[in-house]
C-alpha cells in the first residue's frame, strides 16, 4: 500500500467514526441540511444542495463544488424509465457547480417494468444517454438468460462489473475498473453480486459459479490488491468503492455475507465505501457506522458522495429525493419516445376480464393460490399441449406450475392490453416442459412452501391440474442445501400431500409432465429438482405470448367470472 493510501486510510477512519455519531445523533450545525425520512439515513434537501429548487436560478450556482469529485449513484432502478432524466439533470447541475462527476449503478437495472420488454436493452440505451460511467450486475439482471445478458452488455458504453462470478474457473465479467479525473483523483470500483443470484440462473447458465463466503473474501482481496497498488500504467486508487448487489438484510441478502459484513471485513484493508443494491433499504450508514449507502429502489433517491480533490478522500455523502429534481430535456425526450412506442404497440385492447386478477405478493401469489396463478398455469399447459408433438404422458398427467414471484402485477376488471400482460409477467421467460416422478413433484412442493405461513416464498407454487394440502402446523424438516444453491432441501416430505392430479389419484411412481417457465425448469429457487430432469422440452414461446394466446383463443377473449372469479380451490393450507 502506498504512502498516499495510508494517509487516506486515516481520513477514512475519521469519516467512519463521524458516521457512528451521525447514526445516533444528527450534527446540530448541519441539522438544517438534512431531512428526516424515517429511515435514519442522511437525506439532503435539494435547496441546500443546488440552490435551484423549483427552477429558480440563484447567484453562486456555479460555486461550491470546485475542487470536488462527486460520485452520483443509483441501484435497483428496475426499468423505471422516468428516473433517468432526473439523474442526468442532477449530474449536469453538479458539473455546473464545478464538480467532476462519476455516475455509477449497483445493479438490477434491466427488468421490472413494461418498458423493459426489450429484455433489458432499453435500460442500457437510456443509461448510455444519461451518462453512466460504471455499473455492477444485480441478481435480476440475469433473468433473461446468460446469452441475452452478454448480448446486452455489449450495448453498454461503460464497464459493467462483477468480480465474484466465474465461468469454468475464469472471470465471467470485468471484475474492476479505475476512473481517473482531470484533477488527478483515481477512484477504483469493483462489483459483487449476491450468491442468491444462483437461484436466478436458468439451465443455460449453470456453468456460472458465484463465490461463497470464503471464496468471495479471497476475490475481494484480489480486487483491493489490483486497485490499491501502484502500477506502471494505472495509478493506485485514492478511493476504493464496491458496487455491491449484496443487500443488507436476510429477506434479500445471503445468510453468509452481505454489504455490512463486506465493509466491516475490508475497511481496514483498503475499502472506503460500499454502494449497496438488492435490498430496498434507504441508508447512508449501517447501524455500527459502516460506510454503506443505498438509495432504496425505483429511483426513490439518488446517492451523492463528495471527494475532496486536494486530500483525495471522501468528505461527505448523502441522498437526494429524486422527486425534487427536474428533467434533462434530451433524456426526457428519449424516455417519452420509448414510452410512446410501447403505448402504441402494447396499448391495443385484445381481450377483457370480468373479474380482478390478483397479482399481489403477500397475501397473494407468494403465500397462497390466486386466480391469476390459476390463469397462467392453465395457459402454460395450453401452450405445452399445442407444441409437444409426442408427449411422454397422457393429458391427465400434465400439470402447470410456476413460481409466485413470476407474477408482478394485478390485472383489474375491464379491458386487457399487452401492457397489462407485460406488467404482470415482466421477465420474458419461455414455456418449458420437464418430466418428473410423483415423488420428485412432492419434494418440489415441500421445498417451495417451506416457510408458509410465517413468511412469503418467492417459489410458492401457483399450479393447475394438481390439488394438494399443505399442513403448516408441521415443522419443515430442513436438510442440506441443494448443490450450488442456498435453498435448503427437505430431509423428508411431511408437510405436503397431493390429493389428486386432474381429478385422478396421485401416484408417486408415475411420470408427470410439468409445464412451467424456463426459470423454474432450470432448477432455480426451490425448483432444483426440475433442473435435474433428463427429459425436457424448451419452447421459444414467451410467457406473455402463452397467456395472450390462451386468453385470446382458449378463452375466446374473455376471462370470465365463472372460471376465474375466485381461486380454483386446488390448494388447502392448514394453519
Amino acid at each position: 500500500m502506498t504512502i498516499k493510501r495510508t494517509a487516506r486510510r486515516l481520513a477514512a477512519l475519521a469519516l467512519t467514526l463521524g458516521a457512528v455519531w451521525l447514526w445516533g445523533v444528527r450534527a446540530s450545525a448541519d441539522s438544517s441540511n438534512y431531512a428526516d425520512n424515517g429511515t435514519g439515513a442522511l437525506v439532503r434537501e435539494l435547496p441546500d444542495v443546488l440552490k435551484v429548487h423549483s427552477g429558480a436560478v440563484g447567484e453562486g450556482r456555479e460555486a461550491g463544488y470546485h475542487g470536488k469529485t462527486v460520485i452520483l449513484h443509483t441501484n435497483d432502478t428496475y426499468g423505471v424509465t422516468e428516473g433517468f432524466p432526473r439523474v442526468a439533470w442532477l449530474k449536469r447541475e453538479f458539473e455546473r457547480m464545478g464538480a467532476e462527476t462519476i455516475l455509477a449503478d449497483s445493479g438490477n437495472f434491466s427488468m421490472g417494468s413494461v418498458y423493459q420488454s426489450s429484455k433489458g436493452a432499453a435500460a442500457l440505451e437510456l443509461m448510455n444517454l444519461t451518462g453512466y460511467d460504471v455499473a455492477a450486475l444485480g441478481r435480476y439482471d440475469w433473468n433473461y438468460g446468460y446469452e441475452i445478458l452478454k448480448r446486452n452488455l455489449r450495448r453498454a458504453a461503460f464497464p459493467i462489473l462483477c468480480a465474484n462470478a466465474t465461468e469454468n474457473g475464469e472471470a465471467a465479467f470485468t471484475p474492476n475498473y479505475t476512473y481517473t479525473t482531470r484533477s488527478g483523483v483515481t477512484v477504483g470500483f469493483f462489483g459483487l453480486i449476491t450468491p442468491k443470484a444462483v437461484n436466478n440462473l436458468d439451465s443455460s447458465t449453470r456453468k456460472i459459479t458465484i463465490d461463497k463466503r470464503g471464496e468471495v473474501y479471497r476475490r475481494v482481496q484480489e480486487q483491493l490488491d489490483a486497485l490499491c497498488l501502484e502500477g506502471d500504467v494505472i495509478p493506485a486508487a485514492d478511493v476504493v468503492i464496491s458496487l455491491s448487489a449484496l443487500g443488507d438484510d436476510l429477506d434479500y441478502s445471503d445468510a453468509e455475507y452481505n454489504s455490512l459484513d463486506l465493509f466491516q471485513h475490508f475497511n481496514a484493508r483498503g475499502l472506503d465505501m460500499v454502494l449497496d443494491g438488492l435490498s430496498p433499504t434507504v441508508m447512508t450508514a449501517g447501524p455500527n457506522g459502516e460506510q454503506v449507502q443505498s438509495c432504496g429502489d425505483s429511483f426513490a433517491y439518488i446517492g451523492v458522495i463528495v471527494i475532496d480533490d486536494a486530500s483525495k478522500a471522501i468528505e461527505d455523502h448523502y441522498l437526494i429525493p429524486t422527486a425534487e429534481l427536474d428533467d434533462d430535456p434530451e433524456v426526457l425526450e428519449a424516455v417519452e419516445k420509448l414510452q410512446n412506442r410501447y403505448k402504441v404497440e402494447f396499448g391495443a385492447v385484445f381481450a377483457r376480464t370480468e373479474t380482478d386478477l390478483n397479482g399481489e405478493k403477500a397475501p397473494g401469489n407468494r403465500t397462497e393460490e390466486t386466480n391469476l396463478g390459476d390463469l397462467i398455469s392453465d395457459a402454460m399447459i395450453w401452450t405445452a399441449r399445442k407444441e409437444l408433438k409426442n408427449p411422454l404422458v397422457d393429458a391427465d398427467h400434465f400439470i402447470g406450475l410456476t413460481n409466485g414471484a413470476a407474477i408482478r402485477a394485478s390485472i383489474l376488471e375491464g379491458s386487457i392490453t399487452q401492457n397489462h400482460i407485460s406488467a404482470a409477467f415482466p421477465f420474458s421467460n419461455t414455456v418449458s416442459v420437464v418430466y418428473v416422478t410423483g415423488a420428485e413433484l412432492l419434494e418440489v412442493l415441500e421445498a417451495c412452501t417451506w416457510c408458509i405461513p410465517d413468511a412469503y416464498s418467492n417459489s410458492y407454487p401457483q399450479s393447475s391440474g394438481i390439488a394438494f394440502t399443505l399442513d403448516t402446523r408441521i415443522p419443515y424438516d430442513a436438510g442440506d442445501a441443494y448443490p450450488d444453491s442456498d435453498v435448503i432441501r427437505p430431509a423428508s416430505v411431511r408437510r405436503v400431500r397431493i390429493n389428486s392430479v386432474n381429478g385422478k389419484p396421485f401416484d408417486p411412481d408415475a411420470l408427470y409432465a410439468v409445464a412451467t417457465n424456463n426459470y423454474c425448469a432450470g432448477g432455480s429457487d426451490a425448483f432444483y429438482i426440475l433442473g435435474t430432469a433428463k427429459e425436457r422440452y424448451d419452447s421459444a414461446t414467451s410467457i406473455e405470448e402463452s397467456i395472450t394466446d390462451y386468453i385470446r383463443r382458449g378463452l375466446g377473449g374473455v376471462v370470465t367470472e365463472a372460471m376465474y372469479g375466485e381461486p380454483r380451490g386446488d390448494h388447502t393450507i392448514l394453519t
